[in-house]
């Protein structure tokens, strides 16, 4: 949570080790995936709708219309002289490779044979600009080009380096230390079911943090907004599951609103 990295580590016949982010300087989501010993990898990009998918000098790309309109029936500023397809939501998603061999790619299937390590980003950018407006989709693919592009030439490492300064500076604002050393989740909420023990409560309190942290950054949705609003449009929505559906929920209480990034 204090660097908002997550790691997780495959150990067998071949150790795989994976490691998540999500970079807000950069714009991106970023996967370093480092092996033991030289293995084959595929990656597997299904597209649920008919959105159209392009393999180009390395770069994968995806772009097409997302499932609901964000202008509806009703007479809105700036639509009337739209037609259904321009009240759509368009997308563009980008993803590139950094990988001492070249893929071989087949149908949304992207395969590197005998590699040790790669480095996969990933870009995104849709053509909302606000309730009335929306840009070209041309104009959104350039974009999710373009930040994908910068960050394929800077690399992981740097990549990594400005994301964890950047959401440091913001998680150590405040600290709750109630124990010495904290144990894995699953043990925490054993020792907290049984004994009350107040490992948990600091845990679900830098949850919160980091909550409030990524709900909180421009072009983020508001922490109490994340879910169907309004008649007539819809911010994007999150799946129905209603203990995630707001952020809010869990900000409010443990009292941490105060670190929210104002901007």
């Amino acid at each position: 949570l204090e660097n908002s990295i997550a790691t997780t580590e495959i150990s067998g016949k071949n150790s795989v080790k994976y490691e998540y982010l999500f970079s807000y300087p950069h714009f991106c989501g970023a996967v370093k995936i480092s092996s033991a010993s030289p293995c084959n990898l595929k990656l597997h990009f299904e597209c649920v709708h008919n959105h159209t998918q392009s393999f180009t000098d390395g770069i994968f790309t995806v772009k097409g219309a997302a499932e609901d309109k964000i202008f509806g029936e009703t007479s809105i500023v700036g639509s009337g002289s739209l037609d259904d397809s321009e009240k759509t939501v368009k997308f563009t998603f980008s993803s590139g490779f950094i990988c001492d061999k070249s893929p071989a790619y087949d149908n949304g299937v992207i395969t590197f044979e005998n590699v040790t390590e790669l480095v996969i980003f990933m870009t995104a950018n849709t053509t909302f600009v606000d309730a009335y407006t929306l840009c070209p989709l041309a104009e959104c693919t350039e974009k999710t080009l373009k930040q994908l592009k910068s960050v394929l030439s800077l690399g992981y490492d740097a990549v990594k380096k400005a994301h964890t300064a950047d959401v440091s500076e913001l998680y150590n604002r405040t600290l709750l230390n109630l124990v010495d050393a904290p144990s894995e989740t699953d043990t925490l909420t054993r020792i907290y079911n049984s004994e009350g023990d107040i490992g948990l409560c600091e845990l679900l309190f830098n949850y919160a943090k980091y909550l409030t942290i990524a709900s909180s950054r421009k072009g983020s949705q508001a922490m109490n907004l994340q879910e169907r609003m309004g008649t007539g449009y819809s911010i994007v929505p999150l799946p129905k599951y209603d203990e995630f559906q707001t952020d809010y929920y869990t900000i409010c209480t443990d009292n941490v609103t105060g670190i929210a990034v104002l901007t």
